[in-house]
């Protein structure tokens, strides 16, 4: 096939997957496909690197037509029915993706590599905690930016790890996303004493696992802590020596867990899907073939989400960003917001089930 001829009707029909009987496949609508298919992949030729892969006119046509489908569930009945009478409606789609192979093509974007073939959802993910990471990077001046520089960079893990559906690992690292979050909001709700004890504690622990020398005056300090090491105390023990530096904020009766740390940090909600990560992570109890109601892919796409809507607020204020500079991450923002909005009754659905 002429890469510059239109595609057959038979192939948009082939992997358009609304209702043909609800949403009848017209002549009319897959020439609206055909037609602006031919025009997007002319586009994506000009503007297109090596660096960023190359795209078939098969290829870009199935992705463009998967963007659309599922963006179809977010539509209103009545757009369901009259989209394809609106040149703006593919033509956003298209300019979406072409602008997005262009945007990795840049070597400071923190996304380089492409999959071709990444859900939407997963590409505008990557687009907002890019456009985050661009004007974080350069701002390191305090710990509580350069404390979420690091939540930035654990986002970026998880969804590289996403993007090639690895799917457990992802998973693994989301869980790793969320304690490192709990940790920035209980650093945003204490005072300045949570970050002093928090670093105190770093640095302490490094010496007591013996991968820092330490110094006489710190020897003295910690060779109690050091001794207990030696003497293999439990897993409690230890769990209670990594939140230390969060002591000054429980009651004496209250207990040093990551569950209470979620409590004081106003994640109690997320505190069951971290626990079924935990199953990832150590048992291993769970598998993607587990997860019937919800989707794994559609479940860590939500978690991820809902994650960074946590904080983002905070980066805002924290690097004191206005709505011109928030511009164009906002359009991924409320395009996602749209996206996630298909999947939420199914997620509140499978949470509420959760122990």
């Amino acid at each position: 096939m002429a890469k510059e001829d239109k595609l057959p009707h038979s192939f948009v029909r082939q992997h358009l997957k609304e209702d043909c009987y609800l949403y009848p496949h017209t002549p009319e609508k897959l020439a609206y496909f055909c037609l602006h298919l031919l025009h997007g992949y002319k586009v994506y030729k000009k503007t297109h690197t090596d660096e960023a892969g190359s795209l078939s006119y098969e290829d870009f046509a199935r992705n463009v037509i998967g963007r659309h489908n599922l963006n179809f569930l977010s539509e209103t009945e009545a757009r369901r029915k009259t989209y394809f009478k609106d040149d703006n409606y593919l033509a956003k789609l298209i300019v979406n993706l072409v602008n997005s192979h262009a945007n990795k093509s840049d070597v400071d974007h923190a996304f380089t590599f492409v999959n071709p073939f990444d859900d939407m959802r997963i590409d505008k993910l990557k687009e907002i905690i890019n456009g985050y990471y661009q004007f974080i990077k350069d701002d390191q001046d305090t710990f509580l930016k350069q404390y979420s520089f690091r939540i930035i960079k654990v986002f970026i893990s998880g969804l590289r790890l996403l993007s090639i559906a690895n799917y457990n690992d992802s998973f693994i690292v989301w869980r790793s996303l969320l304690e490192t979050v709990a940790n920035f909001k209980i650093f945003l709700k204490s005072n300045v004493k949570a970050q002093n004890l928090y670093l105190t504690r770093k640095n302490d622990m490094k010496i007591i696992i013996g991968i820092k020398e330490a110094s006489s005056e710190e020897k003295n300090t910690i060779n109690e802590q050091t001794q207990n090491r030696n003497n293999r105390k439990n897993a409690t023990w230890w769990e209670k020596q990594r939140f230390q530096w969060v002591n000054h904020l429980f009651g004496k009766k209250e207990e040093l867990s990551m569950k209470n740390i979620f409590i004081k940090a106003g994640l109690i909600n997320y505190y069951a899907h971290y626990q079924i990560a935990s199953l990832f992570t150590h048992e291993y109890f769970l598998n993607e073939n587990d997860f019937k109601t919800i989707s794994l892919l559609d479940y860590l796409i939500t978690l991820y989400w809902k994650t960074f809507e946590l904080i983002r607020n905070d980066l805002i204020k924290l690097f004191n960003k206005s709505r011109d500079d928030l511009k164009k991450i906002a359009s991924f923002e409320s395009e996602m917001r749209k996206l996630i909005s298909c999947t939420q009754e199914i997620f509140n659905e499978f949470s509420l089930g959760l122990n």
